[in-house]
């Protein structure tokens, strides 16, 4: 073989800077957060080193989610940016601002060239099919039906077209997605735009067209009461000649509800190829496609929530307890012009949400628990102060407020001392924030400012849902913030959840007198369970095993009074 033609052979095309401007965006973002001196920049940075490594353009924010060190705060922002790029230059095509080197001889350039433009027309020609048992699919397969029973025109009405298409999609056609603006119903408009489905008349009415009728005819008929898929084509291949097919109507955290419904029309699908439920090796006549839905309601719970500034409103949750003798405290904060609502809440006595238009809900990182004196004796008497700190640092909520309001009365079952010193420490050792009120007068004018406050610094934020187990560290000066659902910190707050080995460990500590949850956590470090520390005892451990465990950052210690406490709760078979 010849020199020329091992050249000839070899032909590659690179692109250097395949993203130019997502380069330029985030080199941009991570010069402004270093001159800030702000841990973002590594986070910036990072990203940037991915996008530079990956040698393909793409095409929007969204898409990045797939490299690593991309997130979704990260992807929302370049999405912004280009949109802003877009309605500044709005006729300038961004595939020509890639940057491309061949790496060819210019004897080859010419014919590499040429090759996109003979492409480019093939992709309208291409036959596209929605995805089983979605709800574009449903649409199609339920006015091809009607037209086959009623006749030309076929039309249909919009409850009647829901109604007819519910039993083939496994996502509801009235109701939205959970997390999301859009039902099954919102494909409708991508089917229209395709010239499959024709919509007119006032009301609308729809119809399949002629292209319409030609893919309709295509699919396979699977309602919820269908065991097998089969294509309506004359002679189909053995199942054992194809790889099944991953059900691709399940919910993705990468994609918004949006994006997922555009993309139906759109994906193509291999019509001589059977489709095979997930989990299944072969089809049998007694397996039905119930763990689509399942899994599909399973991943739903993972929808992103996406709140952009000014869509939502800030409202105060009062806890039922907190109204128990009467209401005068909600009409107290309502008179002061406050938006609120009455709820059980599993962890505080106030918490804010944020709710957007179509009711969905988003925790602000603020709760508060309110004292009065007599109460916080009480509470200090029968274990419930330290039980209540301890889960609220367990409640996913970065800021913690302890509100002690004071009364008329100045007699209570502790010293007025004592009361006071336990509230320093909550401020001093747990890190709570206190606010000291006279009356309930300024705690009801104290909660009406902070709510204002709040709602006002959160207006120009964009809101981003996120699981309690993945949240970021909180920061204010942040542009995009996430925050956990409502729903997801009640049911996680309960006291009838179901504790760890090391979450009951620390709740067995602190029932000890003078130890509170930080010196408990601080033991629980060293000793992540009761069997860890009494495995330590008795390979010789005394008394002062734990004395000089530190303590938080004051470079403080756990003291030779509380180690022998917890020595002798373990040691000792009958306490003194």
């Amino acid at each position: 073989m010849s020199s020329n033609e091992k050249h000839l052979k070899r032909k590659t095309l690179k692109l250097s800077h395949p993203n130019p401007l997502f380069e330029k965006w985030l080199q941009e973002w991570k010069d402004e957060a270093a001159s800030r001196n702000s841990d973002t920049q590594y986070a910036f940075a990072k990203a940037l080193q991915s996008l530079k490594k990956y040698p393909l353009p793409l095409k929007t924010g969204k898409e990045c989610l797939i490299l690593e060190n991309f997130g979704t705060r990260i992807c929302l922002l370049l999405d912004r940016k280009l949109a802003d790029y877009k309605n500044l230059h709005p006729g300038n095509d961004l595939d020509i601002t890639l940057s491309r080197e061949p790496s060819l001889d210019n004897e080859a350039e010419a014919p590499m060239k040429k090759k996109p433009k003979t492409k480019s027309p093939k992709k309208s020609s291409k036959l596209y099919i929605p995805t089983l048992r979605s709800s574009s699919y449903a649409i199609l397969v339920a006015l091809n039906q009607h037209l086959k029973a009623a006749g030309p025109p076929g039309e249909m009405t919009k409850d009647e077209l829901q109604k007819a298409a519910q039993p083939f999609c496994d996502t509801s056609m009235f109701k939205p997605l959970p997390n999301s603006y859009y039902s099954g119903w919102s494909c409708v408009g991508q089917l229209v735009n395709k010239q499959l489905v024709k919509r007119q008349g006032n009301p609308h009415r729809y119809s399949l067209t002629e292209s319409g009728i030609d893919l309709a005819e295509k699919l396979p008929v699977v309602d919820e009461e269908s065991s097998l898929c089969i294509p309506n084509i004359s002679s189909p291949p053995k199942l054992t000649n194809h790889p099944r097919i991953r059900n691709e109507n399940k919910t993705c955290t990468t994609k918004s509800p949006q994006k997922r419904i555009e993309k139906e029309v759109e994906r193509p699908l291999n019509i001589l190829q059977p489709v095979i439920p997930l989990g299944t090796e072969e089809i049998s006549s007694d397996h039905h496609l119930t763990q689509n839905s399942e899994s599909t309601s399973t991943s739903s719970e993972w929808e992103e929530v996406i709140f952009p500034p000014g869509s939502f409103q800030t409202i105060l949750l009062v806890d039922t307890q907190e109204i128990h003798k009467g209401d005068e405290l909600v009409k107290a904060l309502e008179a002061q012009g406050t938006i609120l609502e009455v709820r059980k809440l599993k962890v505080g006595d106030f918490a804010w949400v944020s709710r957007n238009a179509v009711g969905q809900e988003l925790l602000l990182p603020f709760i508060v628990e309110r004292k009065r004196l007599d109460d916080l004796a009480s509470s200090i008497k029968d274990g419930r102060f330290h039980e209540q700190k301890f889960r609220m640092k367990q409640c996913g909520l970065p800021h913690c407020m302890y509100l002690v309001e004071s009364h008329g009365q100045r007699q209570y079952s502790l010293p007025t001392s004592t009361l006071l010193q336990a509230a320093a420490n909550t401020q001093f050792i747990d890190r709570f924030a206190v606010k000291y009120t006279a009356n309930s007068h300024e705690t009801v004018a104290y909660l009406a400012t902070f709510t204002k406050v709040i709602s006002r610094k959160f207006s120009n934020k964009t809101l981003l849902g996120c699981k309690k187990n993945m949240l970021p560290t909180f920061d204010i000066q942040d542009d995009c913030i996430s925050l956990i659902s409502f729903m997801e910190f009640n049911k996680t707050s309960g006291k009838t959840r179901k504790y760890s080995v090391k979450e009951m460990f620390i709740k067995q500590l602190v029932q000890l007198r003078g130890l509170s949850v930080e010196k408990a956590l601080a033991i629980v470090g060293r000793y992540p369970c009761p069997r860890s520390l009494i495995t330590a005892f008795q390979e010789g451990g005394n008394e002062k095993l734990l004395a000089d465990i530190p303590v938080g950052n004051l470079s403080r210690k756990i003291g030779p009074v509380i180690s022998k406490a917890v020595y002798e709760l373990y040691n000792k078979s009958i306490l003194s």
